[in-house]
């Protein structure tokens, strides 16, 4: 089944020969080239939309992919770091 708006994955990693897969699918970043386009009224609007009522950190999703990177014992995940909104 295709989906029709997949999340852009920041990273995508490969362990062993099995090949596993991870991927960090990240919502609303502030500081990103993406969020420059926007107005801050835009940002602010879809920012107090979510659970945290701030937009995700991209520090947080730079640590996820090191996490990641790091883990042996992870494989077939998609942590979605969107400070509780969905962008589906």
């Amino acid at each position: 089944m295709a989906v029709p708006h997949p999340p852009l994955a920041l990273h995508g990693s490969v362990i062993g020969a099995g090949g596993a897969r991870n991927c960090v699918a990240p919502g609303l970043l502030e500081g990103t080239r993406a969020t420059s386009n926007l107005r801050p009224e835009q940002i602010e609007r879809s920012a107090s939309g979510s659970l945290l009522k701030k937009a995700a950190d991209k520090d947080d999703c730079a640590d996820m992919v090191v996490a990641m990177c790091r883990t042996e014992t992870m494989t077939g995940q998609t942590v979605v770091i969107d400070s509780g909104r969905l962008f589906h």
